[in-house]
């Protein structure tokens, strides 16, 4: 198309692509759609309007993928092109197909609307009368279109039209198949939005609890979905739906539960505490099901109520909930808990810290790899918050199993907690306390290649924070004496480890690395000899 003039392709590309498109299959339509708005970039603006038959065509096949690929094609069209463009030509092109009779036009023609809505001018009435008359269409795919859009078009008309007018063919989608009712619903984010007015908003606030008591579940289940977005709008009245939110989390479907939790969990910090206690925290008292994701995403909302309750007020209320979820026979139920127990120690105001034992401690041992490592995270963001003194005498018991867990993910978590204590507590934290700890554990008779791994990569970690001086003297000579293990995947880990952490040496320590790894290139293990190698051609170059 490049090498054709304007006029060539205006009198000869486009009449025959139009002339070919009734015979082609839906494949080559849906290149052509996907190709057809490129064609702008060849032609004046003023000149735009001869693609326009292409897509009247492309917006009326059968195949939804190829006009929904028109559709979007035009979307990203329309706000390039002048008013004029769209008055004169895209405008009577929306009236024409949606008096076409097969629905295929209709569909589109309700898609067309909001996109040249603000560009219509004069036509804006038009446009509005023809979007009404389509709700009206008893078509089920126009209906669902027409209620799709509903929400979108709201933002894009002027307010006095929504609130006169749009509201009327909400209620009337609202009284439709729950097809449509979940169709609709959506658009409540909208007008929440579009609703400044207090006066507006209660009305809204009908409409949700409305939904709340709907009939079917899938129109319930889409508006606990919603609540997290809606409650972005309300303010203050906030506090006017929760009551509704807390009756979903109770609702007879697990389904809906489920989704009400969820957004329970998303907007929890938003709840003013009298509320969490007036309503929240009954509907999770009387919530009366097996279901491992109830049970697991009222774990997950315990940590947050903690904290905006307090812990006397959490404890008297929800205290048995929590060790009934702790000892639940289900892993994804106790793992629900145990991302919360942060936010549970931290409502205690160090209350707790006598029993970190018992409750992280029995964490610790369960038998589900997860939990074991939300709990190293966990010991790790505690002994951040309380301070050196309080990590050593009641955490570090704990903290330091993560290097002989059997599970390699676990090893792995409590070596990425570790930056949380090392950012915290700093160098002299890294020097004083934790490199003499991980040596130790080196020098156990006992310890196994892979929990040696293990602290290697916490090594690798702690390099991370050293200068020159401090890696030289605390870090390279237990590196350098791991590159004699005699375990080979000891040996090469370290290399790598040497690998990652070199440019941070001075050129002593480089040295010293260099050589060592230097004599390794003719270790009797293939491996070591490979990375050996591999290390060597990185220094060379």
């Amino acid at each position: 198309m490049a090498c054709m003039s304007q006029d060539q392709i205006i009198s000869i590309l486009i009449p025959y692509i139009q002339k070919i498109m009734p015979n082609e299959e839906d494949e080559v339509l849906l290149a052509i759609s996907e190709e057809v708005a490129n064609f702008k970039n060849f032609l004046d603006p003023k000149n735009v309007n001869q693609i326009f038959p292409l897509f009247q065509y492309l917006f009326g096949c059968e195949e939804t993928v190829v006009r929904e690929s028109a559709i979007e094609k035009m979307r990203g069209i329309i706000p390039e092109l002048d008013e004029e463009i769209v008055q004169k030509y895209l405008v009577p092109l929306i009236l024409s197909i949606s008096n076409l009779d097969a629905f295929q036009w209709k569909v589109s023609a309700l898609y067309m609307i909001r996109m040249c809505y603000v560009k219509s001018g004069k036509d804006k009435e038009k446009l509005r009368a023809l979007y009404f008359k389509l709700c009206e269409d008893e078509t089920p795919i126009i209906k669902r279109t027409a209620a799709k859009e509903f929400g979108p078009l709201c933002l894009t008309i002027e307010k006095n039209y929504v609130y006169n007018d749009m509201i009327h063919y909400y209620k009337k989608f609202m009284a439709e198949s729950d097809v449509i009712r979940t169709t609709i619903l959506p658009s409540l984010v909208q007008l929440t939005k579009l609703s400044q007015n207090a006066d507006l908003q209660r009305e809204n606030i009908k409409f949700i609890v409305a939904a709340s008591e709907d009939k079917s579940w899938r129109v319930r289940n889409q508006l606990s979905q919603l609540f997290p977005e809606i409650v972005n709008y309300l303010g203050t009245q906030i506090n006017e739906i929760i009551p509704t939110l807390a009756t979903l989390i109770t609702d007879s479907e697990t389904e809906v539960k489920i989704s009400a939790l969820k957004s329970l969990n998303q907007i929890i910090t938003k709840i003013p505490p009298e509320k969490i206690q007036a309503s929240i925290i009954p509907s999770l008292k009387n919530i009366n099901e097996s279901s491992k994701d109830v049970k697991s995403n009222v774990g997950e909302s315990l940590g947050p109520i903690a904290q905006i309750i307090g812990y006397n007020a959490f404890n008297s209320s929800l205290g048995v909930v929590m060790d009934s979820l702790m000892k639940d026979d289900n892993a994804d139920v106790r793992l629900g808990i145990a991302k919360s127990m942060y936010q549970i120690f931290l409502s205690s105001d160090g209350n707790l810290l006598t029993s970190t034992n018992a409750l992280l401690g029995t964490m610790q041992k369960d038998t589900q790899y997860r939990i074991r490592e939300c709990v190293y995270e966990t010991l790790a963001k505690l002994g951040a918050n309380y301070g050196m003194e309080i990590f050593k005498s009641t955490i570090e018991p704990l903290y330091f199993n993560y290097i002989s867990d059997n599970v390699n993910s676990v090893r792995e978590a409590g070596i990425n907690s570790l930056r949380i204590l090392m950012e915290k507590f700093g160098v002299t934290f890294i020097l004083n306390t934790l490199i003499p700890k991980l040596s130790g554990f080196l020098q156990q008779g006992k310890i196994s290649y892979l929990n040696r791994l293990c602290v290697i990569r916490s090594l690798e970690v702690c390099g991370e924070f050293l200068e020159h001086k401090q890696l030289n003297e605390a870090l390279l000579p237990i590196l350098l004496k791991c590159l004699k293990d005699k375990i080979a995947n000891v040996r090469f880990v370290t290399i790598k480890t040497l690998q990652k952490i070199f440019k941070n040496f001075d050129a002593n320590g480089k040295d010293k690395i260099v050589s060592a790894i230097k004599g390794m290139l003719n270790d009797d293990d293939t491996d070591v000899k490979f990375y050996a190698s591999k290390f060597m051609e990185g220094y060379s170059k």
